[in-house]
């Protein structure tokens, strides 16, 4: 074959490739849409299918690998990275994919360290690895790995919401919201649709006390991800703190309603109903919060029996109807 016959064959081979990573981006992006919608089995379709079409997505398989597990079939998973492991067994990808699915966190850990000597640049690594040192309690360390995981990103002129969004966590968690702050601002501006992001500002500046650019931002994630319980549960404290008790409680029923086993939504609808001198309710709820696993305030449990009295030991039928509801 003549030198021009193969250099055209090499430059229709990175056509294609090209081509087909992006048209696997735009399938995987079409499964973050959904998921986010609540639409999991669906979304984990769009993500095998990405990965068809383009072997080396490493979003799609992150993705498509989280909801496997949620759904109970992490043997599964571990069947089928384990050939992908197999085809070609010194491929820093390939060593990821298969080790991020070890149960062991400390073996997962050492085995990520492994490919960030192999492969210095190699970003997701170091995410996946400031998760696993924050979990052991090495904030320093998780620090640094997930602020690595960014600058090997910027370097590379490309960016990720996830991993700002995680760093900033990780800057709350190390007491330093200016950072925090910046990194989440980051997130919105890199994915504009993503919501956490927009969660964690709102509860920095309720922080500050900037009320206003908090609500914003709560509703805000709520709009992008209506199923979004803790969202509505920390709107509701805002509302609360605000005097705004019919709203605060309107937020809270909310949050229930989308996780029944909210224990800190039931003890802050406690603490409203409390407010508006609605004891029963208040008891009742508080309960709720216990039964939940939630651990009440001692002090706030003893002044709402306190406020009962000798009611407190009355049969149910003599409690006001309306608070029994």
């Amino acid at each position: 074959m003549s030198l021009k016959h193969t250099a055209g064959a090499v430059l229709a081979l990175m056509l294609s490739a090209a081509a087909a990573r992006a048209s696997a981006d735009a399938i995987y992006k079409r499964g973050v849409a959904l998921e986010r919608s609540g639409r999991k089995s669906e979304a984990l379709d769009r993500y095998r299918r990405a990965i068809n079409r383009d072997a080396e997505h490493l979003a799609a398989h992150r993705a498509y690998q989280r909801l496997m597990i949620e759904g109970g079939k992490r043997d599964e998973l571990i069947g089928k990275y384990d050939k992908l492991l197999a085809r070609d067994p010194a491929k820093p990808l390939h060593k990821y994919l298969r080790h991020r699915l070890e149960p062991d966190a400390e073996k997962r850990r050492e085995k990520l360290e492994v490919i960030t000597s192999v492969d210095p640049n190699f970003f997701w690594a170091y995410y996946e690895l400031a998760g696993l040192y924050a979990l052991k309690g090495r904030l320093d360390l998780a620090v640094m790995r997930a602020e690595r995981a960014r600058d090997i990103l910027v370097a590379k002129r490309k960016d990720d919401a996830e991993v700002r969004n995680t760093l900033g966590n990780l800057y709350v968690q190390a007491g330093k919201t200016k950072e925090a702050a910046a990194e989440f601002e980051k997130a919105v501006e890199v994915d504009p649709a993503f919501a956490e992001p927009y969660y964690n500002l709102a509860l920095i500046k309720a922080g500050r006390g900037k009320t206003a650019e908090a609500e914003g931002y709560f509703k805000k994630a709520i709009e992008l991800r209506p199923k979004f319980a803790e969202a509505y549960c920390s709107l509701g404290h805002l509302y609360g703190r605000g005097g705004k008790l019919g709203e605060a409680i309107s937020q809270y029923k909310k949050a229930i309603e989308i996780k029944s086993d909210y224990g800190l939504a039931y003890n802050n609808l406690a603490v409203a109903h409390f407010k508006q001198g609605k004891k029963w309710l208040a008891m009742a709820n508080l309960q709720r919060a216990k039964a939940h696993g939630f651990m009440v305030n001692p002090a706030f449990e003893r002044a709402v029996i306190r406020s009962l009295g000798d009611e407190w030991q009355a049969p149910p039928e003599k409690k006001d109807s309306q608070e029994r509801n």
